[in-house]
């Protein structure tokens, strides 16, 4: 997953939005009617307290996994606008990609990269915020309307005040918390003129007051940080309680970093072109007010427009899914603590048996909670829901094979000897055909691709080909089995029959029992890098990098296609003409090394 995402970042450059999403389960309407037996959903759900909500949907993990689902599909079509026809709140979304964690409680929640049509690769946009007044202008406009980090109705204080007397005057008032209701919509009919006199006006302003109002509400019970420990009253540590605190450390100091600086206005660094968000409240992340009123819940928004926090927020994403199993000593430490707590307690078991039984349960449930792989989760799995949430579709890419293929040509001739790790090395598939085992690599695809896709390079061929076997009994088409992306069922042939299908040329071992289907551009795979990290342009070796450009980005059948006997690979980088939209894949490859390089520590950690 962490390749996928360097690899959207390749192919569309750097992501403009970093959002978490925290849905409530045990607080929403939606969801206590996936959980309850009722037929009728009912908007608001009064008859049940707290308590007998998370009674109701503890008992039922499927209810949640469901309900998790649907909002983050309401949200990625009607706030991203993707398939919903009209553009997000964010702007016209290129591409997202949300992964799903748990949290303690192990309910679900989303952290989701957003790429906005249009965006500027980071170095470019702080060269662009030195240079234009007005480009700053209004992309500080932009960062203003579309986040903010202060409330709307007043201070954190006031807000609580204003709250706890609508709670006290409840019958006269009318109060609900908001959680545990759903938005209600602005009036249908509005006024075109805007006069702020007509009845469609003040229905307009009454419902717009009581939006912000219950947005500041929102945000006061699901987004204000509060430094919670495991510490009593008098001191001691509780130790019957797992959690660690945020403030529990040698230090005493909040590990999220609260409270936060207070920015009064948005500024932008001439120096480096840094741009540090206006927040007023210490206690509060940056938020989308319209996000937090519609989904009810924490929400976090952070703009990825400058500094190293597009490096930091990629690894925190993708780290959720592909983070290694528990540690011995952490296993161990758990199954004491689960111990202890068994011996300290009143039983009245008498059977030896039982007694052994209860204690390896709860030695099992701890484990599970720190594993983080509850019930939700499971049922997420089973219910064929994604543990990821994005629009594209990958190949996957061995690409170093290739970047292999092309120096064998050179290996003797050439002088320069190349810094990297077995350059050579390559794993082939043996594949028997009318007795005879032929050795298969995917790099024969592209070798001996049909002449009508000569002009093609390797980038594009990896996101629009793909290799199909033809039927012996029927001119049909099968998905090859043994191709090597792992998402061969996802990939549709253009044709059903041999017609559209284009053939190898003769060397190729599959010559005679397979074809060559080509997607349609607007349906392109995005290639997913596998083996290595893309060397990089202005560090280590130079001729490495443009090796690995040219046997991507130049069309080849040999490495002698690639340069001539008297030019280096600098030489032959220099000559060959690449279309702009290879130009702006290279320089994708560079935020990588750029997020690395930049010099702003503010945002390091910030999530």
């Amino acid at each position: 997953m962490r390749n996928e995402i360097w690899s959207l970042i390749a192919a569309k450059g750097a992501p403009s939005w970093y959002i978490t999403l925290s849905p409530v389960d045990i607080r929403s309407p939606i969801c206590v009617y996936y959980a309850d037996t009722k037929e009728e959903f009912v908007l608001d759900l009064p008859s049940y307290d707290y308590g007998d909500r998370i009674y109701l949907i503890s008992r039922n993990p499927v209810a949640a996994a469901r309900f998790f689902n649907v909002l983050v599909k309401l949200f990625i079509k009607h706030i991203l606008g993707v398939d919903g026809g009209h553009d997000g709140i964010y702007g016209k979304t290129s591409a997202y990609y949300g992964t799903v964690e748990q949290q303690g409680r192990l309910s679900l929640h989303l952290h989701l990269l957003l790429w906005i049509a249009g965006s500027l690769r980071p170095q470019d946009l702080r060269d662009r915020l030195k240079e234009c007044t007005d480009f700053k202008d209004a992309l500080i406009a932009y960062l203003e309307a579309a986040h903010q980090g202060e409330l709307s109705t007043g201070s954190l204080s006031e807000v609580q005040a204003d709250v706890e007397a609508k709670k006290v005057s409840k019958e006269k008032t009318g109060y609900k918390d908001p959680i545990d209701t759903l938005p209600a919509p602005p009036p249908c009919a509005l006024c075109k003129l805007r006069c702020m006199d007509c009845n469609l006006c003040h229905e307009y302003q009454k419902w717009y007051n009581n939006y912000i109002q219950t947005t500041d509400d929102i945000l006061l019970k699901s987004n204000v940080h509060r430094c919670r420990t495991n510490i009593n009253k008098d001191g001691s540590k509780n130790k019957g309680r797992n959690y660690v605190g945020c403030t529990d450390n040698r230090w005493g100091k909040c590990k999220a970093r609260f409270p936060r600086p207070v920015i009064e206005s948005t500024k932008v660094d001439q120096i480096n072109g840094t741009i540090f968000s206006k927040k007023k409240e210490p206690w509060l992340n940056t938020f989308t007010p319209v996000l937090s009123y519609l989904f009810r819940c924490n929400t976090d928004v952070t703009s990825l427009k400058s500094g190293t926090a597009l490096k930091a927020v990629t690894l925190y994403v993708s780290n959720y899914i592909t983070k290694s199993a528990l540690k011995t000593h952490v296993i161990f430490d758990t199954i004491r603590s689960t111990f202890d707590r068994y011996n300290s307690a009143n039983n009245t078991n008498p059977e030896r048996e039982g007694r052994a039984r209860e204690l390896m349960v709860k030695m099992v449930n701890a484990l599970t909670a720190k594993m983080e792989l509850g019930a939700p989760m499971a049922c997420m799995y089973l219910l064929g829901h994604p543990d990821h949430y994005t629009g594209h579709r990958f190949a996957t890419f061995h690409w170093r094979p290739y970047f292999s293929e092309v120096r064998h040509h050179w290996t003797k001739s050439d002088e320069h000897d190349m810094d990297i790790d077995n350059p050579f090395e390559d794993k082939v598939m043996l594949w028997k055909s009318k007795g005879k085992i032929f050795p298969l690599s995917s790099v024969h695809d592209y070798i001996h691709r049909p002449q009508e896709l000569e002009d093609w390079d390797l980038y594009t061929f990896i996101s629009r080909c793909h290799r199909v076997k033809v039927r012996k009994d029927a001119n049909d088409v099968d998905i090859d089995e043994n191709h090597d992306d792992e998402h061969d069922d996802e990939v549709e042939p253009v044709s059903k029959s041999l017609k559209g299908l284009y053939q190898f040329q003769e060397a190729h071992p599959m010559y005679k029992t397979h074809r060559l289907s080509i997607t349609p551009p607007k349906s392109a795979l995005i290639p997913n890098f596998v083996g290595g990290t893309i060397p990089r342009a202005d560090q280590g070796d130079y001729e490495y990098y443009c090796t690995t450009m040219l046997t991507l980005f130049h069309p080849w059948r040999s490495g002698s296609d690639l340069k001539n006997d008297v030019d280096s690979w600098n030489e032959s980088f220099r000559k060959h003409t690449f279309s702009s939209e290879q130009q702006e894949i290279m320089k994708n490859f560079q935020i990588r090394y750029e997020c690395l390089d930049a010099h702003d520590d503010s945002e390091v950690g910030t999530k």
